[in-house]
Formats: C-alpha cells, structure tokens, sequence
C-alpha cells in the first residue's frame, strides 16, 4: 500500500476526456523505478452515493521524499498548472492510514469498486475529529460483508507541490469491494444503517461530506 497519495479530480469535461488526458499527458511525465501506483477513478452506477467529478486520479508514492520529487518536477508542475483551469483540478496530498479487516491491514488496494468518502473543513478540533474517526468508524465499517479495504487519509501540506486549488478536505475514506452489486448487498444489511448512525456522533465539523461511487482502474505499478 502507499504511503502517501496526492489525489487530482477533475471536475470539467467527460470522464472519456478525463481518462485520455490522464493516460497521454499525465502517464508520460511519470517516472519510472520510483514505487508509484497510480489508480484511475470514474463513476459507477449505483443506488448509493452522489454524483461526481469527471475522474479521480490518485497517484501513490511510498514515502513524503518521492511524493516531493514526482509531484514538484518541472513537466509536473507545468502539465498541472497549465490543465488547472480547463479542467478545473483539484489537487489534494494526503497521508494513507491502513485500517484492519479481521485484524489484517491490506498490502494494496483490492477490487475493482470504490467508495470514495470525503469529509470537509472546517471543524472545531481538526486533531481531535481525524482521531475519534480513525479509531471509531473503521470498526464498524469492516463488519460489511464482502469489503476489501478500509483507507483513512489525512490531508497535509507538499513542499513544491503544484500551484493548485485544493479541497478543503477534514478527512478522507474510501472502501473497496468486488464490484458494485457487493458493495449494494453490503449496504443493505444492518452494518449500513449502524454505519450511517455513527456519523451523529462525531466531533462537530462543518456537516458537508461526499461519497462517490466509482471503479478503479490500476494504470501503473512501478
């Protein structure tokens, strides 16, 4: 699993737009034998979830030092920048928390369907909700039959990073599961309403969060 992700979503055009741009400008500017995973997020149909950007791409790295290196090269910085407007990107660097199912935190990412959870700023105690989170929601969340993977991630700041808007995120989940009609049954027994109910209880924030429903398309492993 990476240690660190840095999330580019983009909210203009169409998600074919979005996958070419991400396979012919945004792939060749990548290095290779840096350990990056780079997975292609596009909007599933499903009866859960909000409608959502035109695509997702998150670029995994294994530590801050690489993520500094790929993310503030030159090409980098210039393709994002220059791609900033027309698409309308945003870009978010995150640290990746591998949460456990049966006691095991995943290696890497595991099906092809995601459940991509953002929570926003503000909040009354940043530290104090990304904590009760993390130990509390996780839990009730492996108990959904047939999940893959459970991600918490935390937002913070890259140096050298490209001069983008970023989202303004609280905190960060995702799930994965086989395929959409998995995570559906999953929703529909009593884990879904336990895992809807927790939210009332955590610490107070702004009240505005998004969950996307999306397959994921590995592009790169190296």
């Amino acid at each position: 699993m990476s240690a660190y992700l840095y999330e580019i979503t983009g909210w203009a055009g169409t998600p074919k737009g979005g996958r070419a741009w991400v396979e012919t400008a945004l792939m060749p500017v990548l290095p290779k034998d840096k350990g990056l995973r780079v997975d292609l997020y596009l909007a599933a149909d499903s009866l859960y979830g909000d409608p959502g950007p035109a695509f997702m791409v998150m670029l995994g790295f294994p530590d801050r030092a690489t993520a500094e290196t790929v993310m503030g090269a030159p090409a980098m910085v210039q393709l994002l920048e220059a791609a900033a407007m027309p698409l309308q990107l945003k870009g978010d660097f995150m640290d990746v928390r591998r949460c456990e199912i049966n006691g095991i935190a995943a290696d890497d990412l595991s099906g092809d369907f995601s459940f991509v959870v953002r929570y926003y700023l503000p909040a009354n105690n940043v530290a104090e909700f990304q904590e009760y989170y993390q130990r509390v929601h996780p839990v009730i969340l492996a108990e959904f039959e047939g999940i893959r993977n459970i991600l918490c991630n935390i937002p913070e700041t890259l140096v050298g990073a490209p001069r983008i808007p970023g989202s303004n995120y609280l905190i960060g989940n995702q799930v994965m599961f086989d395929d959409v009609p998995a995570f559906e049954y999953a929703n529909e027994t009593e884990v879904g309403p336990r895992a809807m109910a927790d939210v009332a209880t955590f610490p107070k924030f702004s009240d505005h969060s998004v969950h996307y429903p999306m397959i994921r398309t590995r592009l790169l492993d190296r």
